[in-house]
């Protein structure tokens, strides 16, 4: 298994984390902060989130399906649409508090099928060296690590230039984990084991 390749994954996995866990953490303090939403709101909204990750598990299996054993192409698509579903967030960010509810549920459904991909699909490829649980087990700590890292970057940047630059952030983290995902499959990686 070559150094490279479980480092750009690294990176992609690390990313996703940091911008799925910063949805999970700080979703109910946007809401609250920009539309004045009560508990009872926050509380209703909130629980779209892990409602809409489930079809995000199922978008990922069902791109897997098409493009099997190609997992460069689904991880970019949903990489690609999380970004730009950041760039309409940016600009839509604040107007209505079921857009931004709305938001939060697509970007966070689109990252857990980055997470599927990375977590439960790719580590495949490495079995034919005998290393798919260790290689999961290294994107999963490469997520948790970003997710220990989210609530710090996107709370300083919130602070610095308001909500809107914690959207930038997710921004900057989808493009950074398409181009892991683009650099990760230019080398060659091992073909999944049948």
């Amino acid at each position: 298994v070559r150094k490279e390749h479980l480092l750009s994954f690294c990176i992609a996995a690390a990313a996703q984390g940091i911008v799925k866990d910063g949805i999970t953490l700080w979703e109910p303090t946007i809401l609250t902060g920009l539309h004045h939403a009560s508990s009872a709101e926050v509380s209703i909204f909130s629980s779209l989130i892990p409602l809409f990750s489930l079809l995000g598990v199922i978008l990922s299996g069902r791109l897997m399906s098409r493009f099997c054993g190609r997992e460069k192409k689904p991880g970019i698509l949903l990489f690609a649409a999380c970004g730009l579903c950041c760039i309409l967030f940016y600009f839509l960010m604040g107007r209505f508090l079921w857009l931004d509810a709305a938001f939060f549920s697509v970007i966070s459904s689109l990252l857990m099928g980055v997470n599927t991909l990375l977590l439960t699909f790719l580590p495949l490829r490495f079995s034919v060296y005998g290393r798919a649980s260790g290689v999961a087990g290294l994107f999963n700590f490469c997520a948790y690590l970003g997710a220990g890292c989210s609530g710090i970057f996107s709370g300083f940047l919130a602070d610095l230039g308001g909500w809107s630059t914690t959207v930038l952030l997710w921004l900057i983290l989808c493009i950074v984990g398409l181009t892991a995902i683009w650099t990760g499959f230019r080398k060659t990686t091992p073909a999944p084991q049948k």
